[in-house]
């Protein structure tokens, strides 16, 4: 991998999932001395390169640009060499399920068999076409060839000289045949298995929803974050799953952005009115019992207005329309932040036996038990 230091705690992550896999031949190439120094603490086996990205930016992008440069380096020395961007979590050592027969192999940003490996398809004007996705430039094995050489000498001049996404000239380079005027490279190519070699697409909107793959059927290879914008986050949750085995984590996510938490969380609340606490139960205990512990924490006290006080700052509070209302009210506080609180089994009868809610918050899926207790235990 290739990294600086603008993103330590992607890095972190990273390095630990290398680790809890036992892949022994891997390095970091630091493009800064305080990279390497961290890198050096942590133990981990890596070397500066002090390279810059046309116009200086150390952006993810300018960076991810300067890894063909450095892996020309590897083809010099007849090195074979696995490029992985540091936003790919590693569950299992990859080198056993390499092929190694092509110049290049690499991942893709399709979901199956067609959108990965290609299919015919029309071009312009009906002319003869292969439809296929893109390969994804965050992760390759180069075999140590001419061919090889002379495409990450093709790509590090590129990135140089031309303002252009990495990925897109990386699929250019690939796919250009020789013409009158521009000299194809003759690549010998190979997909890897996008079951295997995943991207965030696969995992969360196919193999999450299939039986026969999830969630213990099989531990994927490696899973690069490249469809999501939540990159640590799922990062860790995909660690959780596959190296740690705590189920229900990946559980959360939308298939798209975001939390699914997060679509639960859009509506306009219902003041607590005499006419709404007569259609909810749920909303008229609440007023009548008055008070409630936020995890241990006193005390979170509801108005009969919608009025929230909290050890954490005023708020508001009230309940979720239609029938949801009958199990969840909703507390917006602390810079707005809301949170749902669900009711756990059945109310009580007697209107003083104390019940419980269990919160989350809607940003990012935290949850903590709410103790709603009656009036006199304050």
């Amino acid at each position: 991998a290739v990294s600086n230091k603008n993103i330590f705690h992607m890095l972190q992550l990273y390095i630990d999932g290398v680790k809890r896999a036992k892949v022994t031949n891997a390095l970091v190439v630091a493009l800064d001395d305080e990279t390497h120094a961290w890198l050096s603490e942590r133990e981990f086996p890596s070397y500066v390169r002090k390279v810059k990205a046309r116009g200086g930016s150390t952006d993810n992008h300018a960076t991810s640009g300067l890894k063909f440069r450095i892996l020309r380096e590897f083809m010099l020395v007849g090195c074979s060499v696995l490029l992985s961007d540091v936003d790919v979590a590693w569950m299992r050592d990859p080198f056993p399920a390499l092929y190694g027969d092509a110049d290049v192999e690499g991942m893709t940003d399709g979901f199956d068999d067609i959108s990965s490996y290609g299919a015919p398809g029309s071009g312009v004007l009906g002319a003869p076409a292969w439809r296929i996705f893109a390969r994804n430039s965050g992760m390759f094995y180069l075999s140590a060839t001419n061919e090889s050489l002379r495409m990450m000498e093709r790509m590090t001049h590129r990135m140089a000289t031309e303002s252009i996404w990495d990925q897109t000239a990386y699929n250019e380079e690939q796919f250009y045949l020789t013409t009158d005027t521009y000299q194809g490279l003759g690549l010998s190519q190979r997909v890897m298995n996008y079951l295997c070699f995943l991207n965030t697409k696969v995992l969360f909107k196919y193999v999450r929803e299939t039986p026969e793959l999830y969630p213990d059927a099989y531990t994927p290879i490696g899973a690069h974050v490249n469809y999501h914008p939540e990159k640590p986050q799922r990062m860790v949750d995909i660690f959780k799953h596959y190296q740690q085995g705590q189920r229900g984590v990946l559980e959360r996510w939308n298939g798209g952005e975001g939390l699914k938490i997060s679509n639960d969380c859009k509506f306009d609340g219902v003041r607590p009115s005499s006419v709404s606490r007569a259609k909810s139960a749920l909303l008229a205990a609440v007023v009548q019992y008055g008070h409630a512990e936020w995890g241990g924490v006193r005390w979170l006290r509801f108005g009969d207005d919608g009025k929230l006080n909290t050890p954490w700052g005023e708020g508001t509070w009230g309940g979720a329309p239609g029938s949801r209302g009958e199990t969840t009210i909703y507390c917006d506080f602390f810079g707005k932040t809301r949170h749902l609180l669900r009711l756990n089994g059945t109310l009580p009868l007697d209107g003083q036996t104390p019940f419980v809610l269990t919160s989350t918050r809607c940003t990012d899926g935290d949850t903590v038990k709410v103790r709603v207790l009656p009036p006199d235990s304050s």
